[in-house]
């Protein structure tokens, strides 16, 4: 029986437009949440953005791991927090002007985002997801009694392979935090401690769920340490090659609402995981 379920949004619950189908979302996260079920959106994103872009219907049932599990709540309290030391932070801002990478940074806090734009963006990225970020030309900028949680980093005009290089250096340097690629052109930071399996595990241990009880959909490699503290590990098909290792399972593509048909099979007790299995050779 299924317990937990985490579902990543954008790349997976959202097809490639930033939208999914509302009504039958919906539908399913009432019928899951009724038989007890946990769904959890788990999300680079934040709360704000989550609370704009998901119903108030499904809002009001939902748990939510946001900022990639940093903050894990329900709708009546936070169970959760990874928090980032601040010095440290402004050392990382440091490294990434010191090494010119073409990137602009939105450090997030409980209260507000703030965002140190190094380049002009060449789309509307930053305003979508940060319609309301106040801007600033450095991170001690940011009020003291705010504590950071997450660091995030729109990469302006690189490749993922050169975000997944660079992810990799930031995480030798700086080796109190993770740091990890994010969809196609983001790069997040935030506390060792914390990620999207922290927050599974989190999950697990308040409302005692066994990780084989629990099942996870994603696809970048924000989603990787989700998957492997869940046994029902669901790949989409357009995910990231370097998350397949990590997953027991694969479905559809995000554009084809494939996580919201999985839901509704759990839902009607039809799913054979088996023909999603990944055949390993």
């Amino acid at each position: 029986m299924i317990k937990l379920i985490m579902i990543d949004m954008d790349g997976t619950l959202f097809n490639d437009q930033k939208t999914y189908d509302q009504e039958r979302f919906d539908q399913v996260v009432k019928t899951l949440t009724d038989q007890g079920v946990i769904v959890t959106i788990a999300t680079g994103n934040t709360d704000a953005l989550v609370k704009r872009e998901i119903s108030h219907a499904s809002y009001q049932r939902l748990h939510l791991a946001v900022t990639n599990g940093n903050l894990t709540k329900n709708i009546h309290q936070i169970i959760n927090v990874f928090s980032i030391d601040r010095p440290l932070l402004e050392e990382v801002h440091q490294y990434i002007l010191d090494h010119q990478y073409p990137f602009s940074m939105i450090a997030i806090t409980e209260q507000h985002d703030y965002k140190i734009l190094n380049f002009v963006p060449e789309n509307n990225e930053i305003d979508f997801y940060f319609p309301e970020a106040i801007s600033l030309e450095e991170i001690k900028q940011i009020p003291a009694d705010e504590d950071i949680i997450m660091l995030e980093i729109f990469a302006h005009g690189l490749s993922l392979e050169e975000i997944k290089r660079i992810s990799q250096e930031v995480t030798q340097q700086f080796t109190q935090l993770t740091s990890v690629s994010a969809g196609d052109q983001w790069l997040d930071i935030y506390h060792q401690e914390g990620g999207k399996g922290t927050a599974a595990k989190i999950l697990q241990d308040y409302y005692e769920i066994k990780a084989d009880e629990s099942m996870a959909f994603g696809d970048s490699l924000n989603d990787q340490s989700m998957m492997e503290n869940v046994h029902y590990s669901m790949a989409m098909a357009n995910a990231d090659p370097d998350l397949l290792p990590s997953c027991n399972y694969q479905i559809g593509d995000n554009n084809e609402q494939a996580v919201i048909q999985i839901l509704e099979e759990i839902a009607n007790g039809q799913t054979n995981f088996e023909d999603y299995r990944i055949k390993r050779s």
